[in-house]
């Protein structure tokens, strides 16, 4: 007989814009809060960086990582963009 677990509640996800110091640039994330999180209390965070060779767009494309990661450790995980190339060639890429 095989035991079926009842799902666990889904993360909060929040886009957001992360100002730069650069001006008038802003970086693209998502913010995943953990279910049952009490906001009064301070949280870990856990900075996720995609990444995809930093050539291709592909924010959100760890949704599912980035959710069970915030699930499971009941940390917050901020999933941040990152410059591309070749606008933004190596060493820029990844600042």
């Amino acid at each position: 007989m095989r035991k079926y677990l009842a799902p666990s509640p889904s993360c909060h996800r929040r886009a957001i814009r992360i100002p730069s110091r650069d001006l008038n640039r802003f970086i693209d994330a998502w913010i995943y809060y953990p279910p049952y999180r009490d906001p009064n209390v301070p949280s870990p965070v856990v900075v996720n960086w995609h990444g995809s060779g930093f050539v291709i767009d592909n924010l959100g494309i760890d949704h599912a990582f980035c959710e069970r990661i915030a699930r499971e450790a009941r940390v917050v995980v901020l999933d941040a963009d990152c410059r591309k190339a070749p606008e933004h060639p190596f060493p820029h890429g990844g600042r």
